[in-house]
């Protein structure tokens, strides 16, 4: 009966020592998958933040963060379980961390302000109807500004100037909207602009309730930019930059034939155009207040894009709300339709919105504008 027991006893021991062998191996294998996720997430930390746009920076940066950092989060939790349950919110903590310095999540947090909002609608009543503003008014001006691909087509173009119409913008940016007379045409159905300037070159066109008094183009490719001055009121001018950068098929290929090359070739003629937008943009700045925006095809937190436009903000991290997504409108997981201000600008608000009408959601701007 002794030595039964003790058989017994023994093989409960070696029972344990197998299962703690096995927790062991499973706690060390969690550790290595953890630090695993750790250095991944710290290295996209990294290159999202890099000052210098390489070629492979600027493939990375071009996707969202959350397609990098999805698949971090189950290696994380499951490494959390495999060493200690606790060690599972330490992970979570961590990537939300890492996406938080990727992502664009500060907008996400804000919440609407009425008293913004109150303070905007006093700053734009300064108007009168004819879309001018005294002369003699020290106070910030009020602006509500639009970008928006609208991809004309004979059945969305309506619906979209019907949309814009909704939101009584004072300066409208436009791309894709170079559908013969298609857009002016479809203007004069629609009798909110019927007071408004209209400035259209090739692919592009501004709206304005103000007067368009000069017009010029950068050193970018004819379909890329203009430039425009509107007399907002006697002395004081404001500069658009309407933008409409393409989007390089290769910028989705990275290894076929030729493929890094061609991309190293595509991110260097990206960066030359981004300086000579920065650099025509500051030029204006002398003169007064400048607005660069559009389809630029590059995401905000494009550290190359920061670099070129110093000396501005991006308006919807200033003071956006929501997610800000633009592409593709119905499920947006990319922003890149965006609108830049200068730094003394006070972003009041600045939202994407749905839409049904193009494959680009519109971005708006509540703005307060300092001569």
């Amino acid at each position: 009966m002794f030595k039964g027991a003790h058989h017994s006893s023994r093989d409960s021991a070696g029972r344990n020592t197998e299962a703690s062998k096995k927790k062991t191996l499973a706690c060390e294998f969690g550790i290595v998958l953890f630090a695993f996720a750790l250095v991944i997430s710290l290295a996209l930390a990294t290159v999202y933040s890099w000052p210098r746009a390489n070629t492979l920076i600027y493939f990375l940066t071009l996707r969202p963060a959350l397609l990098w950092f999805g698949p971090i989060l189950p290696l994380f939790l499951i490494a959390g379980c495999l060493i200690r349950r606790r060690w599972a919110f330490l992970g979570l903590t961590l990537w939300i961390v890492g996406v938080g310095v990727c992502e664009e999540v500060a907008p996400l947090l804000r919440l609407r302000d009425a008293e913004r909002d109150r303070a905007f609608d006093a700053a734009r009543a300064t108007k009168n109807p004819a879309g001018s503003l005294p002369a003699d008014e020290d106070r910030p001006v009020g602006l509500r500004v639009i970008t928006w691909n609208i991809a004309t087509s004979p059945s969305t173009i309506h619906g979209a100037l019907e949309q814009l119409a909704l939101l009584d913008p004072d300066v409208v940016f436009l791309q894709e909207c170079s559908w013969g007379d298609l857009l002016p045409k479809a203007l004069e159905q629609v009798p909110h602009f019927a007071s408004y300037s209209r400035l259209q070159r090739l692919d592009n066109a501004v709206l304005t309730r103000f007067p368009v008094v000069a017009v010029s183009a950068p050193d970018l490719p004819e379909r890329h930019g203009h430039v425009c001055s509107l007399q907002v009121s006697p002395g004081r001018t404001l500069v658009c930059v309407n933008v409409h950068f393409p989007l390089p098929g290769v910028v989705t290929e990275l290894w076929p034939t030729g493929g890094l090359e061609r991309l190293s070739g595509n991110v260097s003629r990206t960066q030359a155009w981004i300086r000579t937008l920065g650099e025509t943009a500051r030029k204006h700045l002398e003169g007064g207040p400048v607005i660069v925006a559009g389809d630029i095809n590059l995401p905000g937190n494009y550290i190359g894009l920061k670099n070129g436009l110093r000396g501005f903000d991006d308006a919807f991290l200033r003071g956006g709300r929501g997610w800000g997504k633009t592409l593709p409108s119905q499920s947006p997981v990319s922003r890149i339709d965006l609108i830049y201000v200068p730094a003394e600008t006070t972003t009041m608000n600045c939202r994407a919105l749905d839409t049904v009408f193009s494959d680009h959601r519109p971005v708006v701007a509540d703005l307060l504008l300092r001569w």
